[in-house]
C-alpha cells in the first residue's frame, strides 16, 4: 500500500503527496540502470550488461533517479489515484520528487462541482412577442424592393442607385505607428445601394461613391472616426483605391394586387398584408419563448454555484479559437492575418475571450447537472427523429445526410442537445409554475461521457 496524503485547493485543483517504500525505489534504479546501459557504450560491456555500480559510477545517481522517476512516477499516480479512490477530469502533472525516501507529489484536476441552489422555486413571468408596425412595414418595403427594376445608366451615380466597385485600402504608412501599410480589404465586384445608411466600406463613404462614372477611377484618403466599431482603426488614416465598374438605376413599383401577386402566392394586397403579418407574429411568438428560455437559464446560472480545474477553461477557450480559426478561414483569412489586422496576439485574444469562456462554460455544467438531476433521458428514437429532421429539408441529398448523422459521434453529439433541450423545457416549466416532477423514461439511450468540448459542439 503506498503512503497518500492529498489536499484539495481552490478551482478543483488536488494536490496529492505519495511516499515509496524503499524496496521499490530500489528495484526502479535497478531497471533504470539497465535500460541506461543499453543506449550507452561502456566500455568493457556489451549493451544492457553492464552491472549497477559501473553504470552509477559513470552517469551518476542523478541520471539513474531521473531515468527511474521517468518510469515510476506514471505507475505510481495510477496506483494512487485507484487506492485514493480519486477521478480526475484529465492527466495530472507531476510537480516535485523528493529522495530518501521518495516522496512524489502530484497535481490533480478534479472533475467539476456544480451546485444548482433552490432552482425549483424559481418563478419568472412571460412576456408575449408583440409584432412592431415599423418591422411591419420594412418587411413590406423589403418585399417591394425586391421587385425593383434595376437597369444600367450612362450618367453619374446618385442616390438611390446600385453601383459595382472594386474596392481596396490600407493604413497609410506611419499611421499605426510603423512604415508598413496594414491591409484593410480588397474586395472586387461588390454591388452597394447608395443610401444615407451606407457604411461600406467605412461610414460616411457614400459622398466618395456619389457623382462618379461607370469606368471611373480614383483614391479616397479616409480618417476612421473616433466612435468606429473597430477601437484598433478609431483615428487611424487610410487610402482606398476606388474603381466603379457599373451604376444603375433602381426603381421601385407602385404597390398594387398584382405587384403582390407577382412577389408569390398572394391573392391580393391585402391578403399578402396578413400572410406577413401571421409570419412576423409566429416568429416573434418564437423569439419571445426563447428570450424567456434564456432568462429562465440566466437566473439559474446566476444562482448555481461552479467550481472546475483550469484545465477544462483551458479546453474551452482551445475550442473558441479553433471557432474563430474556422470562421477566418471561411473569410480566406487565417488567425495570424487576424492577429495582424487587429494588432493583437493569440495570448491577448485568449484574454478577451477568457470572461465568455467562463460563463458558456459554467451554463454548459448547469445545464448537464440538470439533466442528471432531473432524471432527463433521451432515447434511440428520440435521436431517429432528430436525425430525420434535421436530414428532411435537403431533397435529394436527404439520404446522404441521414446516413451521415448515423454516425455514433455525431448522434452522440444529436443526444447531448437534445438532453439540453429538454432541460431547458423543464427549467421553462418550472418557472412558469408547473414544477412537474422527475419522471425518467425507462428506455436505454445514448449515454453521456464526461464533459470534452467536442461533445459540447456536438
Amino acid at each position: 500500500m503506498l503512503k497518500i496524503e492529498t489536499e484539495e485547493h481552490e478551482n478543483r485543483l488536488l494536490t496529492m503527496t505519495v511516499e515509496v517504500d524503499a524496496e521499490r525505489v530500489d528495484r526502479a534504479r535497478r531497471a533504470a540502470a539497465r535500460r541506461i546501459s543499453q543506449r550507452a557504450n561502456i566500455p568493457g560491456f556489451r549493451k544492457g550488461k553492464a552491472p549497477y555500480e559501473v553504470v552509477r559510477r559513470q552517469f551518476g545517481d542523478g541520471a539513474i533517479y531521473e531515468e527511474a522517476v521517468e518510469d515510476l512516477g506514471q505507475q505510481v499516480y495510477k496506483e494512487a489515484l485507484g487506492q485514493a479512490e480519486i477521478d480526475p477530469i484529465s492527466s495530472g502533472s507531476l510537480e516535485d520528487v523528493k529522495l530518501d525516501p521518495m516522496v512524489i507529489t502530484y497535481s490533480v484536476p478534479l472533475r467539476p462541482v456544480v451546485d444548482l441552489g433552490d432552482y425549483r422555486d424559481i418563478r419568472h413571468k412571460f412576456k408575449p412577442g408583440v409584432v412592431v408596425e415599423e418591422e411591419f412595414n420594412d418587411q413590406l418595403e423589403h418585399l417591394r424592393e425586391h421587385q425593383a427594376v434595376i437597369d444600367p445608366v450612362d450618367r453619374p451615380a446618385r442616390l438611390g442607385d446600385i453601383v459595382v466597385v472594386n474596392v481596396a485600402g490600407h493604413l497609410i504608412a506611419g499611421a499605426d505607428g510603423n512604415d508598413e501599410k496594414p491591409f484593410l480589404l480588397d474586395d472586387k465586384n461588390v454591388s452597394t445601394l447608395l443610401e444615407e445608411e451606407t457604411d461600406w466600406p467605412a461610414p460616411g463613404f457614400l459622398q466618395h461613391f456619389a457623382g462618379m462614372l461607370a469606368g471611373e477611377e480614383k483614391g479616397v484618403d479616409y480618417t476612421f472616426p473616433d466612435e468606429y466599431a473597430n477601437e484598433e482603426l478609431r483615428g487611424k488614416a487610410a487610402h482606398f483605391d476606388v474603381q466603379v465598374l457599373e451604376v444603375k438605376s433602381r426603381i421601385l413599383p407602385e404597390w398594387s394586387d398584382s405587384l403582390a401577386q407577382s412577389i408569390g402566392d398572394f391573392e391580393s394586397l391585402l391578403d399578402l398584408r396578413l400572410k406577413l403579418r401571421e409570419q412576423l407574429q409566429q416568429r416573434t411568438d418564437r423569439e419571445a419563448d426563447q428570450a424567456y428560455a434564456r432568462e429562465v437559464l440566466d437566473r439559474v446560472v446566476a444562482g448555481a454555484k461552479v467550481t472546475f480545474p483550469q484545465v477544462v477553461l483551458d479546453a474551452e477557450l482551445e475550442e473558441m479559437l479553433e471557432d474563430l480559426d474556422s470562421r477566418l478561414r471561411e473569410q480566406g483569412m487565417t488567425l495570424q492575418d487576424y492577429f495582424k489586422i487587429q494588432n493583437t496576439n493569440r495570448e491577448k485574444v485568449i484574454a478577451e475571450l477568457e470572461p465568455q469562456a467562463r460563463e458558456r462554460l459554467k451554463r454548459s455544467l448547469v445545464l448537464t447537472k440538470l439533466i442528471e438531476v432531473e432524471d432527463l433521458a433521451v432515447n434511440d428514437s428520440d435521436v431517429d427523429a432528430q436525425a430525420e429532421a434535421l436530414s428532411a429539408p435537403f431533397g435529394e441529398n436527404r439520404e446522404k445526410i441521414h446516413q451521415a448523422l448515423r454516425s455514433d459521434r455525431l448522434r452522440q453529439g444529436l443526444a447531448l442537445n437534445l438532453h439540453r433541450d429538454r432541460a431547458v423545457d423543464r427549467l421553462v416549466a418550472i418557472a412558469n409554475g408547473e414544477n412537474p416532477a422527475s419522471e425518467p423514461i425507462v428506455e436505454p439511450g445514448p449515454a453521456l461521457e464526461g464533459q470534452s468540448s467536442e461533445e459540447k459542439k456536438g
